[in-house]
């Protein structure tokens, strides 16, 4: 909520003044989870800063448990919110598994398998509605994140960190190799994409067809084309 920053949070606080949750400022290191390189509990979060913003660093499909029980439900409480409050909250998810775990578009089991995503999901939602209530999530499309190739292939803020590889390919291995098996693991990515999205919807008609009175579960169709990204 910093502000004349361009975040949903300030776009509901001019209309409501009141409204309050969304992060301030910046932390000096990144909060990194990535699977089970996490710290414990809630010490991975700077709460002055992040205020109800649970998302961290590197974070899998796996990790949402951690992010919501750890953190984000009990700071809700901590905050005493009336019940009758209304809350918002955006959940999007799936580009680091996308980045880390693009072969299980083939393999079809274990982390980062179309089960194990929507199983995090369903966790997740069902933790936030018995815990949050009079609560509205937003599910965010995963993203096409193998177009970042192109995108970046040529621009010198991408260069090369070492000789063999084309991109600084160490935040997402599975988009950024080069030749055949970069084409591969590209193929790969957007197929797992497609599985994640499915899902996402499938939960989303699910939740809409419950009609609860105090919870509902949006579907955000990606709105954000990387290809087209511009950087700077």
């Amino acid at each position: 909520m910093d502000d004349g920053a361009i975040t949903i949070p300030n776009f509901i606080k001019h209309y409501n003044p009141s409204a309050t949750g969304g992060s301030r400022g910046s932390n000096i290191f990144p909060e990194i989870c990535f699977g089970l390189i996490c710290l414990p509990g809630s010490l991975g979060w700077n709460s002055a800063v992040d205020q109800l913003n649970a998302a961290q660093t590197g974070a899998l499909a796996s990790n949402l448990p951690h992010e919501v029980d750890d953190y984000l439900i009990p700071q809700v409480k901590k905050r005493k919110l009336p019940t009758n409050k209304f809350k918002y909250i955006n959940l999007q998810i799936g580009s680091n598994d996308l980045c880390w775990l693009c072969g299980q578009a083939a393999l079809e089991i274990g982390p980062g398998s179309a089960d194990d995503f929507e199983r995090n999901i369903r966790y997740t939602l069902e933790a936030l509605r018995k815990a949050i209530p009079n609560s509205v999530v937003n599910l965010l499309a995963v993203f096409k994140v193998s177009d970042i190739f192109e995108l970046t292939l040529n621009e010198p803020y991408c260069s090369k960190l070492l000789p063999a590889v084309p991109h600084k390919n160490l935040e997402c291995a599975c988009s950024l190799l080069g030749g055949d098996i970069g084409e591969a693991t590209r193929n790969l990515m957007d197929e797992l994409t497609n599985q994640y999205n499915e899902r996402l919807v499938k939960i989303a008609t699910e939740y809409q067809k419950k009609k609860y009175p105090d919870f509902a579960v949006l579907w955000q169709p990606e709105i954000v084309h990387l290809g087209s990204y511009p950087i700077q």
